[in-house]
Parts: structure tokens; sequence; C-alpha cells
């Protein structure tokens, strides 16, 4: 772990994720993961289906990256949606 990022770096740590840059996604992922846990286990009481979809979560943030429009919003924003997303995706289907 290497600290806090701050919001300017979490946007560009994104559009590095966006180049494939893995140490970009673990400082990411080190940043965001237990905001995402937390929204999904709000929705998702059962902590197994919790870290099924945070683990969805993460890879959709690493295969669509590069689709990632700030116009739209924030990086943490984004990453906040695709959970919301995720967990819904899961009650439906489960």
């Amino acid at each position: 772990m290497t600290g806090p990022v701050a919001l300017d770096d979490v946007e560009s740590l994104l559009s590095r994720v966006a180049q494939g840059d893995r140490q970009a996604f673990d400082r990411l992922y080190d940043h965001a993961a237990a905001h995402v846990l937390w929204r999904l286990r709000k929705v998702l009481p059962d902590p197994a289906e919790a870290e099924e979809a945070a683990h969805q979560v993460w890879l959709d943030v690493w295969r669509s990256a590069a689709r990632f429009d700030p116009i739209g919003g924030t990086t943490l924003s984004w990453i906040m949606s695709l959970a919301r997303r995720h967990a819904v995706h899961h009650l439906r289907h489960h």
C-alpha cells in the first residue's frame, strides 16, 4: 500500500489502467475496494455474494477502463455505478 491517492491521481490512474498498467490498477483497487465492497454489502447482505460481485466489478474496471468518459462523472462515481449495476444484476439472477 502506498498511501492515500488524490482525486486528480485517481482520474489519471484509470487512464493508465486503460493502457494496461497493472500498478495503476493495484493503486486504484487499494484506493476504492473498501468503498465498492461497502456499497455491495448494503445491497447484498451475504458476504460471499458481495465479494463475488466485487470481483466482477474489478474485472469490468480492468476490461472497460478505456471506455470511461469523464463527462459522465468521476472515476469513483463510474466504479460505484458498476458496483450498483452488478448488485442489481446479482439480485435479479440469484
